[in-house]
């Protein structure tokens, strides 16, 4: 996480979820009044953002994507603690998202097929 994300989670964790009174809920992310967080929740908060992005297919779902595939590529977090951050069972599940260094693979080509 980003430094900015761990404030804003902190915040949430110790400032907003105690004004709303509900102590017993074991959910991380509950609503305004107390109710589970659930998916369709979180379409409706991200609905209004999608004309920000009109050329995007932009749903709970591909956001998810994206956090994975940044992580393993452009963080370089390693695969073992993105299957742990993502949630995702199958190490498999996780490997997907790994895009191919086009770079690494032209010069593997080049070393053993030189033109």
């Amino acid at each position: 996480m980003k430094p900015k994300q761990v404030i804003l989670l902190y915040r949430y964790m110790n400032e907003f979820r105690r004004k709303l009174n509900v102590y017993g809920s074991k959910k991380l992310f509950i609503g305004k009044r107390g109710e589970d967080f659930k998916v369709d929740s979180l379409n409706r908060m991200i609905r209004p953002l999608q004309s920000l992005f009109p050329h995007k297919n932009l749903n709970p779902q591909t956001i998810r994507q994206s956090v994975i595939t940044n992580w393993l590529n452009e963080k370089n977090i390693p695969l073992e603690d993105v299957q742990l951050l993502s949630g995702q069972k199958w190490m498999s599940s996780t490997e997907r998202y790994i895009k191919p260094n086009m770079d690494e693979r032209r010069e593997v080509i080049n070393t053993f097929f030189p033109l």
